[in-house]
């Protein structure tokens, strides 16, 4: 019997002004077969660490997609959640051994892969400090693929990272962020003024009573001591028709996270 197994992490903010939403349910379906989700209950709480353990011996080989969405006690449905997967073919061998990573390989753009050995077992942790220098300031790729203990390889991985340029600049002459602006959708910019800092952090709450409810864009970009504007940054938020919402901005230096916050 073949079974998926996912873990996931739900949480649901509140208003404290209001009757406290918890989460007492949620549902789930494979592929389109969004009519016949399963339905589950669950105790009510304000955050949720569930682990599904699904039978899915009647989906197809290849790749499947599990849906899911959480319900609260006020009747509210978040928006659906999608995860994908590949199911392999379960070949019928006398005395099979369960399958084990036993090495992984890697590369750089269209470089040559290199091999590292792992001990056997069936969650590997890749922490691997990998020599990037020769490679070209910008946009590259690691390419990356996991040996299991029968000789079957994985199909190669791709994720792309930015290189950034390295300088050595007078004290003087040290970039350092002084402004930046923020605008929703189509808006126009509003500036912000700093103190002139080389590490900057955001920690203000926008104010989006406005905005139609949905999803949302917020645009941020960033200004240095030489006059010169970053490139723009743009964040997808969704504007719960709860009341009082609030969107807080946290990002680290030019790059942050976009969280929502009911009050």
């Amino acid at each position: 019997m073949k079974r998926l197994t996912v873990l996931i992490v739900f949480f649901i903010s509140f208003s404290v002004a209001a009757q406290e939403p918890l989460i007492n349910r949620y549902e789930y379906w494979f592929n389109q077969h969004f009519d016949v989700r399963k339905k589950v209950s669950v105790a009510p709480s304000s955050g949720s660490l569930l682990q599904l353990n699904l039978i899915v011996n009647d989906l197809p080989v290849g790749l499947n997609v599990l849906g899911f969405r959480f319900g609260d006690t006020q009747g509210q449905l978040s928006s659906p959640l999608q995860r994908y997967f590949y199911k392999i073919p379960q070949v019928a061998l006398a005395g099979q051994q369960e399958k084990k990573i036993v090495g992984f390989e890697y590369g750089f753009n269209q470089g040559k892969m290199v091999f590292s050995p792992a001990e056997g077992t069936t969650v590997f942790h890749l922490d691997e400090v990998a020599d990037i220098s020769r490679l070209a300031d910008g946009l590259n790729v690691l390419n990356i693929r996991f040996l299991d203990n029968s000789g079957w390889w994985s199909p190669v991985k791709g994720h792309f990272f930015l290189k950034i340029p390295m300088f050595t600049t007078p004290a003087d002459m040290q970039r350092k962020i002084t402004a930046y602006q923020y605008r929703f959708n189509s808006g126009s910019f509003s500036t912000v003024y700093v103190a002139s800092l080389a590490d900057f952090s955001i920690d203000d709450a926008f104010n989006v009573e406005a905005l139609p409810v949905g999803l949302n864009a917020v645009y941020m970009r960033f200004r240095n001591n030489t006059g010169k504007w970053s490139l723009r940054w743009c964040a997808i938020l969704l504007n719960n028709p709860l009341p009082s919402v609030k969107v807080i901005l946290l990002p680290a230096a030019n790059i942050g996270t976009i969280t929502t916050r009911q009050l």
